[in-house]
């Protein structure tokens, strides 16, 4: 570990009260890097010396001690919460028989036989959520064993990589963007690349499946509308109507259970955190992601962070030293990053907004023909004007069955794009274009104009703002599943 303030090695083996300083870093990082914690302790609550045990245990319990501004937002985050099992066991120096070797309730066990008590509620809560984080977990590493498996899945990977670095404007930037990725950020480089395979691969799924619910509920509502209006003979209509809702609801469970719409929400934001990682390690930052990853007290969408945790555990030891930004780095950043996804955001949120209108139209105008064609028909039958003559092919029965279904028409085209998020989304993207476009704004074409410091800054912000928007929206979506009707 780092030495704390004022610390040197002489100190450490000279002054007990510095070395405990020392030991109590070392404390620290366990506990904010590990999953579970597992202490041996004798039980002795009254023994809280720095960087001992009952200290460190303290610290899983209720978070990282106030100190600092990251202190302050890891004690408010409730991920910083994580599980412990106590195993108390003598120390070399207990008397005999003093202390019996026992382990305290942890996990299900919390909560078995009723609902836990006060003073164990908050280990349960924290069981629970570590129980969400790993099968979300399992469930990623599953889909990725899958996809990295198959040939298909290999190439979409390989895809993915070379979309990250794909901008018009700087189609030279690429190659050697993907040498820096190799060397600086392999690690992040991959998890993006999987995560971003699979959020598109769920993203296909379940814009098919909203796309055949709401067909299927529109098929309902015509099959309601013969039966109402339609011919004498009806048993085969109503089949046809008992069939639909079987399919409505088989279809929204099988999707339901495979996890379309949150899979997507969640592989989505974790290729977003990456993304930002990969760019932070071309330019040379030193900041952790996860620290600066918005606070988020879902189990579900605290699981990102997690995830960022555990990769930092794994790529640890790769710092890079405060050294000039170099300008080949710097434009990597500002070229593929910043213009890349203003041009991605800028094409892709004009195409969700026309999507958007247009299906608003449609609806207003489905609505419209109906209240015209129920006025026009009430008119004239007030007026014994026989308007089944003008229509031709003898359709005149099936008239009253089309004014009928317009508002179910206009039901699905709405829902369809208020459930899709078009409308959101096109928001959405607009700030994310604002947010780009007035980044570029600031960074000028070379280092040399602007330095590495405030160059490093003005990333690490973006940075965090992209994720930020992410998780914001993840949060909107995820509480808002699918629906068989």
């Amino acid at each position: 570990m780092p030495f704390v303030d004022g610390n040197t090695i002489e100190t450490i083996r000279t002054d007990s009260a510095r070395r405990a300083l020392q030991s109590r870093e070392a404390g620290l990082f366990i506990v904010r890097h590990c999953q579970i914690l597992l202490s041996l302790w004798d039980g002795d609550e009254s023994d809280v010396r720095t960087g001992g045990t009952a200290e460190i245990m303290r610290l899983q319990r209720e978070g990282l001690p106030l100190g600092s501004a990251e202190s302050v937002r890891a004690r408010i985050d409730g991920t910083e919460i994580r599980p412990l099992v106590t195993i108390v066991t003598p120390r070399r120096k207990s008397p005999p028989g003093s202390v019996a070797i026992a382990s305290s309730p942890w996990g299900r066990a919390l909560t078995e036989g009723g609902h836990p008590t006060l003073s164990l509620e908050r280990d349960a809560k924290a069981w629970r959520a570590f129980e969400t984080w790993i099968q979300l977990t399992t469930s990623f590493n599953a889909d990725a064993k899958r996809v990295l498996s198959s040939n298909e899945g290999a190439a979409k990977i390989e895809q993915s990589l070379v979309q990250l670095f794909d901008a018009p404007c700087a189609p030279n930037f690429a190659a050697n963007a993907r040498v820096y990725t190799s060397t600086d950020a392999p690690l992040w480089g991959a998890v993006y690349a999987v995560a971003d395979t699979l959020a598109q691969e769920y993203q296909r799924r379940f814009t098919r499946v909203w796309a055949w619910l709401f067909t299927i509920a529109f098929l309902m509502v015509a099959t309601l509308g013969f039966l109402t209006n339609g011919p004498s003979e009806k048993s085969y209509v109503l089949g046809l109507y008992q069939v639909l809702i079987m399919c409505s609801i088989g279809l929204y469970w099988y999707a339901r259970r495979r996890r379309f719409q949150n899979k997507f929400l969640d592989y989505r934001a974790l290729s977003e955190a990456t993304r930002v990682a990969v760019f932070w390690k071309i330019a040379r930052i030193d900041r952790s992601i996860s620290e600066i990853y918005p606070i988020c007290h879902s189990p579900e969408l605290s699981w990102i962070k997690i995830s960022l945790i555990s990769l930092e555990c794994f790529d640890s030891g790769k710092e890079f030293a405060l050294e000039p930004l170099e300008d080949m780095r710097y434009r990597i950043c500002r070229s593929l990053w910043v213009d890349g996804q203003l041009q991605y955001f800028r094409r892709r949120g004009k195409s969700h907004e026309r999507t958007a209108t247009r299906r608003n139209h449609r609806s207003v105008a489905s609505i419209a023909v109906t209240a015209i064609g129920t006025v026009l028909i009430a008119l004239a039958d007030y007026f014994a004007f026989d308007w089944r003559r003008l229509v031709p092919f003898n359709g005149a029965a099936f008239v009253p069955i089309a004014i009928a279904l317009l508002p179910a028409v206009a039901a699905t085209l709405k829902g369809q794009a208020e459930q899709l998020g078009r409308t959101a989304q096109a928001l959405q993207y607009d700030r994310m274009r604002t947010l780009y476009e007035r980044t570029l704004g600031i960074l000028p074409s070379s280092i040399e104009q602007l330095g590495s410091k405030a160059a490093r800054a003005v990333f690490i912000e973006l940075g965090r703002e992209a994720m930020h928007e992410t998780a914001s929206w993840t949060s909107i979506f995820r509480p808002r599943p699918l629906r068989p009707f």
